[in-house]
């Protein structure tokens, strides 16, 4: 793979950390009860972002799409190019109410101190739609145009499922017949001491992305007194059901993106490793006995299980008549909902038990193609901007907004050009968030880069 000649991007780096800060102080939180959402913060971050990239409102197409989401198009010279669509996210996840003492600075204040720039966004992603801006108008000041047509799709409220935003997007662009080359939205980070054996950083590309959905067990009974109970509760019934399940659990595989995820770190693992991983044929089950005994590799090889919610009873004494409980599944590429659900009726085996499928279930998105040109061109930029590092294709476990692109977008990719620990990822959604100016310099120039390929 030819190198990047030119990585030159100047950029005022203190500056760009001085606007991601102020996007910081926007409170943009998104809410699964959406009166709750201010449309007024929104509507202020979309004019501070048109009075800070001037050339980029002047220069790109803007439409703004269920009112507060903003698509953005950079118009191509190429004449069969196919387009390319950058993601971000302009809302944040709420902060837990009682941990706000617990941050070092206030959570939405973007202090910039230590090194880094803090706050809610600061990696999940103002970062990412900042560091867009960023490289796209330093492009234009220079009179850069891509050869490629550039969406830029901004969403309002990924962090609730993204069906205001994205989803109309999507549908907005198929109704005008756009066709994408490649989508790149969040995803896989640029991770030190991921792995037991690897040394390197390790930048993974989520080439796919697991489904979800939530099932609704509601176990049935007779009520009365408790002082003369039938032999099995309507709870009893479903913490039955609900043992089986966590008891009997989805057999591992050893397939797709998680395949080529194994097949592409294990030169860098020490010898006894290598032999086992380079032989699945005869080391399988070792191989999926040791991923399935941590949480962060067994998600990559079955469809996991999670309860989530329980209810029932009234009082201690009185029998209850129903009982339920919500059970969220992760589901691998080649299972389906409907598939979930057949397996979960038959692993329970209880009468008296109803299975249902809650609203908000999404089935996975199949790989894209890790030996593309686009994958190839993300890999050599990532190489370029941060050296030694290994680049790897990976499985999503997290729902991304890119799912709602699949019909018109040849291949879909999920990577956040940003360098942390396992430590930093725990801020995502927690205390502490932030991003260190070095990081947020070097996702910009990948950006900057990366436009340029294209």
């Amino acid at each position: 793979m030819a190198e990047i000649k030119n990585t030159n991007c100047r950029i005022d780096i203190l500056s760009a950390a001085e606007h991601l800060s102020r996007a910081i102080q926007y409170k943009t939180i998104s809410y699964e009860n959406t009166n709750k959402m201010d449309n007024l913060e929104f509507l202020k971050f979309r004019l501070f972002l048109e009075d800070t990239f001037p050339h980029v409102f002047k220069n790109l197409k803007i439409d703004i799409i269920n009112k507060m989401s903003i698509l953005l198009k950079w118009e191509g010279i190429g004449q069969n190019a196919g387009a390319i669509l950058l993601m971000a996210h302009m809302d944040v996840a709420s902060v837990e109410a009682g941990t706000e003492n617990n941050w070092s600075y206030p959570p939405f204040s973007g202090k910039i101190s230590k090194g880094y720039i803090w706050g809610r966004g600061a990696l999940d992603m103002k970062s990412q739609l900042m560091g867009i801006l960023e490289a796209i108008e330093e492009l234009l000041k220079n009179n850069f145009t891509p050869q490629n047509t550039i969406y830029l799709a901004f969403g309002h409220d990924e962090e609730i499922g993204g069906s205001g935003g994205n989803a109309h997007i999507a549908d907005y662009l198929k109704e005008k017949g756009v066709t994408l080359s490649a989508v790149l939205d969040e995803g896989g980070f640029i991770l030190k001491n991921a792995v037991a054996g690897v040394t390197k950083p390790l930048a993974v590309i989520g080439i796919a992305e697991k489904g979800t959905t939530t099932l609704e067990l509601t176990s049935f009974s007779t009520g009365g007194h408790s002082s003369m109970p039938p032999r099995h509760t309507a709870i009893g019934k479903l913490a039955t059901a609900i043992y089986r399940l966590e008891k009997k659990q989805f057999r591992p595989k050893l397939d797709g993106a998680a395949k080529e995820f194994l097949n592409t770190i294990i030169t860098q693992m020490p010898l006894i490793k290598r032999i086992v991983l380079k032989n699945t044929w005869l080391f399988k089950p070792l191989v999926l006995k040791i991923l399935t005994n941590s949480k962060t590799t067994n998600a990559l090889v079955r469809t996991t299980i999670a309860v989530t919610m329980i209810e029932g009873g009234i009082k201690e004494n009185i029998l209850p008549q129903k009982a339920k409980a919500n059970i969220n599944f992760r589901i691998l590429p080649g299972e389906t909902i409907t598939s979930i659900k057949e397996k979960v009726e038959k692993i329970i085996g209880c009468d008296g038990i109803e299975v249902k499928i809650k609203e908000n279930s999404f089935n996975p998105i199949e790989p894209s193609s890790s030996s593309s040109e686009e994958y190839r061109i993300i890999s050599k930029v990532v190489k370029s901007v941060f050296k030694e590092t290994i680049v790897a294709p990976y499985l999503t476990v997290g729902l991304t907004d890119s799912r709602y692109y699949k019909n018109i977008a040849s291949q879909i990719y999920r990577f956040c050009p940003i360098e942390m620990s396992i430590g930093d990822l725990n801020t995502i959604h927690g205390v502490n968030e932030k991003i260190s100016i070095e990081a947020y310099e070097k996702l910009i120039k990948f950006f900057y880069l990366l436009i340029k390929e294209f």
